[in-house]
């Protein structure tokens, strides 16, 4: 810092009376904004910290059972077990009961990946 400012003031040829006076405004300057800086840091890091504690834990899992996909596709069990093996839906068999994820579900709903016939 020191040197750009005896730089500065030697390109105009100011006393070194104002030399002092510029370096020490100049001192002021960096101070006020090291300030100004850490307070700005120190607001967007609560800010960030905030917002990090305040994310959604995430929920488990939800699934149905094929009559309740059946009953939102508007869909046979058959029709069902078809688009499980044509891989458009992917059935998860838990113990004895064959469940379908729910997010998987609305995506086939949302993106048109059934149709219902009219």
């Amino acid at each position: 810092m020191f040197i750009s400012v005896y730089c500065f003031c030697s390109l105009f040829g100011l006393t070194l009376q104002e030399n002092q006076i510029i370096t020490l405004i100049f001192k002021q300057m960096e101070e006020i904004l090291t300030k100004i800086l850490d307070y700005v840091i120190e607001g967007v890091s609560e800010r960030l910290e905030a917002r990090i504690s305040t994310k959604k834990e995430p929920r488990e899992p939800k699934y149905y059972s094929r009559d309740e996909v059946c009953r939102l596709l508007h869909v046979t069990p058959p029709t069902l077990l078809k688009y499980t093996k044509n891989h458009w839906l992917t059935a998860h068999k838990i113990d004895r009961r064959v469940l379908y994820d729910a997010a998987e579900i609305d995506n086939a709903v949302k993106y048109g990946v059934t149709k219902k016939k009219r």
